[in-house]
């Protein structure tokens, strides 16, 4: 997640490539990881905001959101939130 992260600012495309990875990574190990799977699919959620697609941006911050309510990480829930909203915000 941390190397997805790192290349958000100059080469977006880069970082939602690995995210992707992370997530489907995530999704391959027994017993799901929430927190895990909530972090990739936050960072996706980051890139396609980047890039201005606020669809995507929409399906991973709700997705993330999700799992981070799973996981017990309030903060994380509702900044996911947050994004959702200004995504749907930048979209209408």
């Amino acid at each position: 997640i941390d190397d997805a992260r790192e290349p958000l600012a100059t080469d977006p495309t880069r970082g939602r490539l690995l995210a992707g990875e992370a997530r489907t990574l995530a999704l391959a190990l027994p017993g799901t990881n929430s927190a895990l799977l909530a972090d990739a699919l936050f960072v996706l959620a980051e890139s396609a905001q980047k890039e201005e697609q606020y669809d995507d941006v929409v399906t991973y911050a709700t997705e993330a959101a999700r799992f981070f309510d799973e996981a017990g990480n309030n903060e994380q829930y509702m900044e996911s939130l947050n994004v959702t909203g200004t995504a749907l915000w930048n979209k209408g």
